[in-house]
């Protein structure tokens, strides 16, 4: 038998193999047909045993869309403060889920509704009351990067860690010193292809008109020379710097809070400062040296397993496709390079390549000729091996269910059935709603249900 229980949530079932059948006696296949979230015991009582609670269901409404039960949403309003009692890594535990799975856009407007934001990131807080507050403010800036980011990672591709304090690092210094719009799209020119020649070059190439943004940018017809712009992105990179110690040191965090009276700042902190170094050598290759080599990213495919592992070469290869995305650049429809194009180099820098760029053209140089004579004669050119990508939790759900053999005992409904009727009961999955009526599923409304059960407990 394979139970599906979960206190916090709407399920409680189980899941018997053998005969394909699933027991929920407590209405929680109606909860998943209604997209709504419940507890099974009074959400003040559950609350109140694990705070944490509070941000899972938030964190399972945003990704699934499932709505609160009036009861879940006055225990949420009631117990939020006891949010501060948890420890860091746990808070950047639930964070990570919320941020880095693909739906960052709709756990932020959740935690600002319910006002945990301001418990967890204060300075974004003041930020959301200040932009929904002024009239005429339709579109802010941090919801843009974030809703960009929700494009290109999912529960089986997400991002580690270090690329949504990036971008929260990023909105912050553009907060603190507001930029011209070529200079913020430069700077991701530059991180998506990772040559600042070429970066700068696609950016003087694009002519449409960039998407301004206040007051994160400046007036946008300003011309700036392409000195101007090394220096305005070189400085710009260590702000960046700077504001991730508000995310790391609560003595930084309340500081910067005092320029906000009116919004309340607990003073919590939970990015560890191993997280946070990780992040800020992202944006030490601009801060230090603003040129980055000239051999550029061979690549721009986004590779999801690097991504996953945090590698610093393809997380400032996804900032950079952000930024410049949420300028209104519309990367995703510029022409890709040719198929013949290699897997990018997991480096952990942008100048590792310099060092290889000179070989690299001699080598090059050395293979043009061979691999003209092969094209010539018409022979096929093998493409690169593709990456393997582990399973998702939903493939693993889904393995797991048809590898069992063994399991605990059945409820005592399945006591009276004997072995014979077992085995050759029909495949169809049937619910039972607790000694009422079973319910037949057939084989692609129970693939549909579970992937929806297993979305639940990633």
């Amino acid at each position: 038998m394979i139970r599906f229980v979960s206190r916090n949530c709407c399920l409680f079932l189980f899941f018997d193999p053998i005969i394909h059948k699933i027991y929920d006696y407590n209405n929680g296949m109606k909860d998943l047909l209604d997209l709504k979230l419940r507890t099974l015991v009074p959400a003040h009582e559950s609350f109140t045993e694990d705070c944490a609670r509070i941000l899972r269901g938030l964190r399972l409404a945003a990704r699934l869309g499932f709505s609160f039960s009036k009861d879940i949403e006055s225990a949420i309003h009631k117990h939020a403060s006891s949010i501060l009692t948890l420890s860091a890594p746990r808070i950047m535990m639930e964070m990570n889920y919320m941020l880095s799975f693909g739906a960052a856009e709709s756990s932020l407007r959740l935690l600002h509704r319910y006002h945990i934001l301001e418990i967890l990131l204060p300075f974004q807080a003041a930020y959301f009351s200040r932009q929904t507050t002024e009239s005429g403010q339709h579109t802010m800036m941090l919801m843009k990067l974030f809703s960009h980011l929700d494009k290109f990672v999912s529960c089986d591709k997400p991002s580690a860690p270090s690329l949504w304090i990036g971008l929260l690092a990023f909105h912050q210094a553009l907060l603190d010193k507001p930029q011209h719009p070529f200079v913020v799209l430069t700077f991701g020119s530059v991180f998506y292809h990772q040559s600042w020649e070429d970066g700068l070059m696609f950016a003087r190439k694009y002519v449409q008109p960039l998407v301004n943004f206040d007051p994160e940018t400046l007036d946008p017809y300003t011309p700036l020379s392409d000195d101007e712009v090394a220096e305005k992105v070189k400085k710009l990179a260590m702000r960046v710097i700077d504001s991730i110690d508000i995310l790391v040191d609560a003595d930084v965090l309340n500081n910067t809070m005092s320029k906000f009276p009116c919004s309340p700042c607990p003073g919590l902190v939970f990015i560890s400062k191993n997280a946070a170094h990780g992040t800020a050598q992202l944006f030490h290759v601009l801060s230090h040296k603003v040129v980055p080599p000239s051999k550029g990213r061979s690549s721009f495919e986004m590779n999801h397993q690097l991504l996953g592992k945090g590698d610093p070469s393809e997380t400032r290869f996804a900032l950079g496709k952000i930024i410049m995305n949420t300028m209104g650049c519309g990367i995703d429809n510029q022409p890709a390079l040719p198929e013949s194009v290699h897997v990018t180099p997991p480096d952990s820098s942008l100048q590792k390549l310099n060092a290889k760029s000179s070989s690299s053209k001699k080598q090059n140089a050395a293979t043009e000729k061979p691999i003209k004579e092969i094209a010539d004669s018409d022979h096929a050119i093998e493409k690169p091996e593709e990456i393997c990508v582990s399973k998702s939790p939903i493939q693993e759900l889904m393995a797991t269910l048809e590898s069992i053999i063994e399991d605990e005992d059945l409820p005592s409904q399945l006591e009276g059935q004997n072995a014979k009727e077992k085995v050759n009961s029909p495949a169809d999955v049937q619910v039972d709603q607790s000694i009422t009526k079973e319910q037949s599923v057939d084989k692609k409304d129970k693939r549909k249900q579970v992937l929806q059960l297993s979305s639940l407990f990633k």
